[in-house]
């Protein structure tokens, strides 16, 4: 059995959405909530999510999708689902739900193979899309005109419904419009101009914690009929942003820094400063972890690194440890916090790590532009 990319599905995904239809089956015939089915749906797509990671992109099939009776099967249950929960007497809404979950991923799946099928054909090397992120994000939408449509019956539910799945929307949306913009750069070459200090971006960490907080507030507060485990889950939600909050109003996040200068390149932590000399760099690679975008470099000789305190160097070798368990590299650094795209902070390092003259440009204004006359 294989999905519309052609890549076999594994029996962990069998089992999940083989699990997922029969608990929808039988949650209607035994008349659970509607939140329960969608709390069910949720974990059998994140559960996906996790299990999936690591496997190679998928490759161009031999064949179009429609010329594979699997395409076919998979479509008569997709079509026949949704009939048959209506004819049992499932809510409007239950039904819309089934939908999105279910045509809307196949949807992306099978375009995506036909695209990489006409890159195949005309001799272009087959991408990855990034038909997910479109996905979840239409799905997330989905949702949200689900709780629309619960206004009259139950707009508490309504509310809640609306504000974790929009939540969840604006990510998904700022994730893909990141990612297109990323690749206006990827061709460029850039040029900083050093010697200032690049902080932890106030406006982005402040509005993390409005959203967290106002998330967490109507979950909380508005979603009082719902179960005690998602009220306490909003609560969480809701103190961390306050604590996000808290701890940037009392400057627990301005030590954290980046920094450009001629000789070395400067990571400021809470209670040290590191400085990395550019011939110390021997590597610089951009990748992504849960959406999120993250630079790693690599060193030549971890003792050649200047820790500022002196007596803080077992705290850098502290990082070093964490950050090659938990990413494969020696210094790990989120781009995004600083207010930079990933692309844009790789290619600088690079240049600067390879290119022993273009570090005379690192002088004190701290912005990252594109060199003259390089291409977007």
């Amino acid at each position: 059995m294989a999905d519309a990319s052609g890549v076999p599905l594994s029996r962990t995904q069998i089992v999940l959405y083989l699990g997922l239809i029969a608990g929808v089956i039988a949650g209607l015939a035994y008349g659970l909530p509607q939140w329960q089915l969608i709390t069910l749906g949720l974990i059998v797509g994140i559960v996906d999510i996790v299990t999936s990671r690591g496997k190679p992109p998928p490759r161009a099939a031999a064949v179009w999708p429609w010329q594979r009776p699997a395409f076919w099967a998979v479509l008569a249950l997709l079509v026949a689902l949704p009939i048959a929960l209506r004819y049992l007497g499932a809510p409007v809404g239950i039904v819309l739900l089934i939908c999105s979950l279910g045509f809307v991923p196949y949807g992306f799946q099978v375009g995506g193979e036909i695209a990489r099928k006409r890159r195949q054909l005309s001799g272009r090397i087959p991408r990855p899309s990034g038909t997910e992120d479109w996905a979840i994000f239409i799905g997330s939408i989905a949702l949200c005109v689900l709780g629309l449509l619960l206004v009259r019956q139950d707009w508490r539910t309504a509310v809640v419904t609306s504000a974790f799945f929009g939540a969840c929307a604006l990510t998904l949306f700022t994730v893909i419009y990141r990612k297109r913009r990323e690749r206006r750069w990827r061709a460029s070459v850039v040029r900083v101009t050093g010697g200032v200090d690049i902080p932890v971006s106030a406006y982005r960490l402040g509005f993390i914690a409005l959203g967290c907080f106002v998330v967490g507030a109507v979950m909380f507060f508005v979603g009082v009929n719902d179960p005690l485990l998602i009220r306490l889950s909003g609560a969480f939600i809701g103190l961390v942003g306050v604590a996000l909050a808290i701890a940037h109003a009392c400057g627990y996040f301005t030590r954290q820094l980046i920094r450009f200068d001629p000789d070395a390149f400067t990571i400021g932590q809470r209670g040290f400063r590191c400085r990395i000399g550019w011939d110390n760099i021997t590597e610089v690679a951009e990748f992504e972890f849960a959406r999120n975008p993250f630079v790693g470099v690599w060193l030549r000789n971890l003792e050649a690194v200047i820790v500022e305190p002196a007596n803080r160097f077992d705290s850098f070798l502290s990082r070093v440890a964490n950050d090659r368990a938990l990413m494969s590299a020696d210094v790990v650094i989120a781009p995004r916090n600083f207010g930079i795209d990933g692309a844009i902070l790789a290619a600088a390092l690079k240049r600067y790590a390879i290119d022993r003259s273009a570090r005379a440009e690192l002088v004190a204004r701290g912005e990252l532009l594109p060199a003259p006359g390089a291409s977007k």
